[in-house]
């Protein structure tokens, strides 16, 4: 919270993040009914887990930091189990112990959205949106993400050389591509009018 607020001076951050994503360090505590299991908890080494509610926040200041690629683990050890279930909903925690249709617990879904295909509005309605893909360990990502103009279509795949970009602009809209750190692309624009687009970066 304190990197999303920019409380903490961005020197920090690096540190903050290495702390709470320690995991050797952190526990998740009892908080029946939602978490029956106690575990042990030593406050002078160990930190509070988030679970899957809190958990929004910490892929949120991730990304703002620039460090989204240290959600996916994250969120696969949060949440490959309940998945492995064979469960058709997501559960208010890691274990069925209290609601097992929670919205809160679907924070991945926005978070891949936004931030592995990137899509974020920059004006009110989607008027304006930026595609500012944050690919992690992955080798692809497909997506739509609704908006009021229309859908926009993501894709976009690791190639050999780099990545290939694959987006459409609904009409009454105008986009921003920003690629990921270290890629450069001599066909990226400043701005996208309606279309549909593919861009190679390398």
């Amino acid at each position: 919270m304190m990197i999303l607020a920019d409380v903490a001076p961005r020197a920090l951050w690096p540190e903050i993040l290495a702390n709470i994503m320690d995991s050797s360090r952190l526990r998740l505590t009892a908080v029946p009914p939602i978490v029956n299991t106690e575990t042990s908890f030593d406050e002078s080494q160990h930190i509070v887990q988030c679970n899957t509610y809190f958990s929004h926040f910490l892929y949120a200041a991730l990304a703002r930091a620039g460090e989204f690629a240290r959600a996916l683990p994250a969120m696969r050890t949060q949440y490959g189990a309940m998945l492995d279930s064979g469960t058709s909903t997501l559960w208010e925690s890691s274990e069925p112990d209290a609601s097992t249709c929670h919205a809160f617990s679907a924070s991945p879904v926005y978070h891949l959205s936004s931030n592995v295909l990137g899509v974020r509005p920059t004006e009110s309605g989607f008027r304006t949106f930026r595609i500012a893909i944050q690919p992690g360990d992955l080798d692809y990502a497909r997506g739509t993400f609704p908006c009021p103009h229309g859908d926009i279509e993501v894709a976009w795949d690791r190639e050999q050389d780099g990545l290939r970009i694959r987006f459409n602009v609904p009409e009454g809209t105008r986009a921003k591509l920003e690629l990921p750190p270290a890629c450069t692309s001599p066909s990226l624009r400043s701005s996208y009018a309606p279309g549909i687009y593919e861009v190679h970066a390398t």
